[in-house]
């Protein structure tokens, strides 16, 4: 838990709760981010959204033709799908049912990010089907969910880019610009990083578990040795 007066807890931990004043923040800290403890609902947002003036005029103007685009490619890499009729019945899916009845409202089943059947997915990357084990928001084991660690990141390493653990990273400049961070036992002080992106990963080698930093051909900070 990060909170003002100081860190609490481990710094390594799946979840991760920033406390401030004025908001509050939880977290997934992985390689994967909040991807690893969301519950993988894949809902596009509600189009009337987009038409309040806090979004850019530009935006507004072009009739969401490019955002749906946008979710289009997302979903399709996400897997994103409802869940299959047939698979074994679910008594809470029913219950969802049978309330949406008795109110007299549309019943439907959400895309899900979340693999129903052994297979390559969209990256190129070998997943399991979900057993059902429930395990969706602490952290899926038999690799089913659709987690970032599932698709978009093998797809930015296969396209060159570098995934370094257990770095952590303070705050993003511009490209080419000092990005400042340190690496935890690696001397007193931050180094200068150099990219345009950073993430975080809990534990080297651990899908779930420290710090990472994902650039492309930019430099970094050396990496620990042992």
């Amino acid at each position: 838990m990060d909170k003002p007066e100081g860190q609490l807890g481990s710094r390594t931990g799946l979840y991760r709760l920033h406390v401030d004043e004025d908001i509050n923040v939880l977290v997934g800290c992985g390689l994967g981010g909040t991807s690893l403890i969301n519950a993988g609902v894949s809902l596009r947002p509600d189009p009337r959204l987009f038409e309040e003036p806090c979004w850019p005029a530009a935006l507004r103007a072009e009739g969401m033709t490019r955002l749906e685009r946008g979710f289009s490619l997302a979903e399709r890499m996400l897997g994103a799908t409802p869940y299959p009729d047939t698979h074994p019945a679910l008594p809470k899916l029913a219950a969802l049912r049978k309330s949406a009845e008795a109110l007299g409202r549309k019943f439907s089943k959400p895309p899900l990010a979340i693999t129903f059947q052994d297979g390559v997915n969209e990256a190129g990357v070998t997943q399991k089907a979900c057993n059902l084990c429930g395990d969706c928001c602490s952290g899926c084991n038999p690799g089913a969910k659709n987690t970032l660690l599932m698709n978009y990141l093998p797809d930015a390493k296969r396209h060159g880019a570098a995934l370094h653990l257990r770095g952590r990273a303070f705050h993003r400049a511009g490209r080419g610009r000092p990005l400042a961070g340190a690496l935890p036992g690696a001397g007193d002080g931050p180094r200068g990083l150099r990219g345009a992106h950073a993430v975080r990963q809990r534990g080297p080698g651990h899908p779930r578990g420290g710090h990472a930093r994902l650039d492309g051909a930019s430099s970094c900070a050396p990496r620990r040795e042992g």
